[in-house]
């Protein structure tokens, strides 16, 4: 069962939870804290990213900090880390299409497609 499932939580933050989970595990830092001190945030920060007990509190500038504090990370490996690089860009822009496909969902009126205010059917 989906931990993330009927909690309310936006799609782009249950996109993003289950991205930098995937990034984490690739990485060998499952532990909240461990994650934390290696991409040098906050750890409860980080352990808002749990997809075992998210919090959708965050906003979306700090989930990409997060993003590219594990791009310094990978730095810091020093080995050749393209893969590694290519699929946290890949995740990064999951994220990033989830957040606009929500801020820019249409309005009521752009969902009929006439463009056009409905009347009351009066004519005065």
């Amino acid at each position: 069962m989906d931990p993330l499932a009927g909690r309310g939580d936006p799609g782009w933050f249950a996109t993003a939870v289950r991205e930098i989970s995937q990034i984490r595990v690739r990485l060998s830092m499952t532990s909240d804290r461990a994650f934390a001190r290696a991409i040098h945030m906050n750890p409860r920060t980080v352990a808002k990213l749990n997809p075992d007990h998210p919090d959708a509190t965050l906003q979306y500038e700090t989930v990409d900090k997060v993003f590219k504090q594990v791009g310094l990370l990978l730095n810091e490996f020093g080995d050749d880390q393209s893969e590694e690089y290519r699929l946290v860009f890949q995740a990064q822009l999951r994220v990033y299409l989830a957040y606009t496909n929500e801020m820019y969902k249409p309005t009521s009126r752009e969902k009929r497609g006439d463009g056009k205010q409905q009347h009351s059917g009066r004519m005065d």
